[in-house]
């Protein structure tokens, strides 16, 4: 298995990740997560949104390699990392089970539908029929075709 380009997934930066992900480095304030970078198998979906100076919001679902998936979403103000910012986690056995663990930004975001319980999957700025089950289903059917 390659290990991830962290430099090119969406429009933040290695140390961005670093931060977001609770890989303390040098800043005074950590907030570990239940994963690290190293623990990821695949960025299932990742958007990064730059602001002014330092500024930046981030949210990622992943696929981890023990099978599971993971929810991070962090921020950091136009100080940068290390002053205002913060993180936010979440792990399920499912990419369905994780969807309502998101924050409603990071679902939106992320390209998937917002309403609990009607939650579809889609690609950003795509509409779909699909329920989660359906477009889970046609998710993984898709991955097992791959691999």
């Amino acid at each position: 298995m390659s290990e991830i380009d962290w430099e090119s997934v969406c429009d933040a930066e290695a140390d961005d990740w670093e931060a977001v992900m609770g890989e303390c480095g040098g800043l005074d304030q950590c907030r570990p997560g239940p994963f690290k970078r190293a623990d990821v198998a695949e960025v299932v979906r990742a958007h990064a949104i730059r602001g002014d100076d330092a500024e930046i919001n981030m949210w990622a679902a992943l696929r981890l390699k023990d099978g599971r998936y993971g929810y991070v979403e962090g921020w950091a103000d136009t100080s940068g990392w290390g002053c205002q910012d913060g993180n936010a986690f979440a792990v399920a056995d499912s990419l369905e089970e994780l969807l309502p663990l998101m924050s409603d930004e990071g679902r939106s975001r992320l390209g998937f539908v917002a309403g609990l319980g009607s939650e579809a999957v889609r690609e950003p700025g795509e509409a779909s029929a699909l329920t989660t089950s359906e477009a889970t289903a046609a998710w993984l059917r898709t991955r097992m075709d791959e691999g």
